[in-house]
């Protein structure tokens, strides 16, 4: 077995280097990403598709065009972290190894944990 992970496209809160709100779109070159995969993607052996329930996430599945090929799954338990007041927060203004750290011990407020979300997925 193959597992091959694919990352929505670019948003234009991420090419400013803003951590995105939930609901922030594809922007026209992450649609183009979407597209460009595609190609890649026609010569796998693909069986099944886990997608995020995030928009951006299945506007990027969409545009791959590969649905109607193969069943999906839209799977709540790879949406994004919540973020919280940290959306819209500029890149440069977190540490990002204590933000993405799974074993940090310095917590931001307000933000669900690595740790905690790895483990309540695994429920």
């Amino acid at each position: 077995m193959k597992l091959y992970v694919i990352r929505h496209g670019e948003t234009d809160m991420g090419k400013n280097r803003v951590i995105a709100t939930v609901e922030e779109p594809l922007n026209e070159k992450g649609k183009e990403q979407a597209i460009n995969v595609e190609k890649e993607l026609n010569s796998l052996n693909i069986d099944l598709i886990y997608c995020s329930p995030i928009g951006r996430a299945k506007h990027t599945l969409e545009l791959l065009n590969l649905k109607k090929y193969i069943p999906v799954i839209i799977e709540d338990r790879i949406k994004e972290r919540d973020v919280g007041v940290y959306e819209k927060v500029s890149f440069d203004d977190i540490d990002w190894k204590i933000f993405w750290g799974y074993n940090s011990e310095t917590k931001y407020t307000k933000l669900e944990s690595m740790k905690l979300e790895i483990l309540n997925k695994t429920k």
